[in-house]
């Protein structure tokens, strides 16, 4: 349970990337299994060893504490005798196993259930049409987003700017299948995808938008290209391919030779541009992005954007931004805004 708290960001990201329930549960259990195998063997080990050197190291003890370990006035021995048989030994080792094993399946489980499309005749890859949500405190209901309409077009850049607390991390939630609206329509790539079944939003996910955050949130365990591979590894991909397109996308944003690198050993601009490649990995017709460059100082974060802007033209994406730069969104090709939760144009 520790595993999965300590773990929390990293679902979110493999959620975000359409990793789906029965994915992450068997992420986890192999990490628990390797984490168990890891402890049994060790610990065999030290047993092993310990028995085998018994007498020395009632000698070290005996001799740092200046007592008789075993008074024979107490225990009626002077030493303490060990056999050592190996089929207990293997009896024990194998029951640890099975025990390690089997305490990873409720974190697992656990890990799994922190997770939470019909055609229509538009065309555009992304459309709200009407769309509400609502949340619900002790004090009463909070309305944050009331009507909301905006369409993006294949290709188009938008650049959402508007102050905190108005409801830019909820629209995006929203157009990214992370939360259902209360009411109104989220059209993805021509489907209606707002109350769709968990399992069929997370799919549309995997395979049509990327996300991108202020902070990378790369998982840290894992290299640059591993990071990048990872969601088309998800999706299907065979790994030659995944590990191709991987390194043509790292190597577009200058970091062909930082794909062997892990996250901690990445400045924080190349950090994320291996996040903005992640993101696009898959090809999606959706890029969402809050903040992208909200943690770099402004030479590093002009240069990061001009390649985020040249990459998603070349692949003919839809770009939501979320941004308080006002310069950078002059970069882009439109500005709206929030404004008692709805889309107005900016300006």
């Amino acid at each position: 349970i520790m595993m999965v708290k300590d773990k929390t960001k990293d679902i979110a990201v493999l959620r975000t990337i359409g990793a789906g329930r029965g994915a992450i549960m068997r992420i986890f259990l192999m990490c628990g299994a390797s984490v168990g195998v890891t402890g049994t063997i060790v610990g065999g080990m030290i047993g092993v060893v310990f028995c085998w050197n018994i007498q020395t190291i009632q000698g070290w003890v005996e001799a740092a504490t200046g007592t008789n370990v075993f008074n024979p006035e107490v225990y009626y021995l002077t030493h303490l005798p060990y056999r050592l048989d190996w089929m207990e030994v293997a009896e024990v080792m194998g029951m640890a196993l099975f025990l390690s094993l089997l305490a990873t399946l409720y974190p697992s489980w656990r890990a799994a259930r922190t997770i939470r499309w019909r055609r229509c005749a538009m065309s555009e890859p992304l459309e709200l049409h009407n769309v509400q949500r609502t949340y619900r405190t002790e004090a009463g209901e909070l309305p944050v987003l009331r009507d909301v309409n905006l369409a993006i077009r294949a290709g188009e850049i938008v650049a959402l700017v508007a102050p905190s607390g108005s409801g830019k991390s909820t629209l995006l939630h929203l157009a990214g299948l992370l939360e259902q609206p209360d009411g109104g329509t989220v059209n993805i790539m021509g489907q209606d995808s707002g109350k769709l079944p968990d399992t069929e939003r997370t799919a549309i996910r995997r395979d049509s938008i990327g996300f991108v955050y202020q902070f990378h949130h790369l998982l840290g365990e894992f290299t640059a290209l591993e990071n990048v591979v990872l969601p088309q590894l998800i999706a299907g991909k065979p790994r030659r391919d995944a590990v191709e397109r991987a390194r043509a996308l790292l190597t577009s944003f200058g970091l062909a030779d930082r794909v062997d690198h892990l996250p901690g050993k990445l400045s924080g601009g190349e950090q994320q541009r291996v996040a903005i490649a992640r993101a696009l990995a898959n090809a999606p017709g959706i890029l969402l992005a809050d903040e992208p460059t909200g943690n770099l100082d402004v030479a590093t974060a002009s240069i990061v954007f001009d390649e985020l802007l040249a990459i998603v033209r070349t692949q003919n994406v839809a770009a939501l931004i979320a941004t308080h730069n006002h310069e950078l969104a002059g970069r882009m090709d439109r500005t709206v805004t929030l404004r008692d939760g709805k889309i107005i144009p900016y300006g």
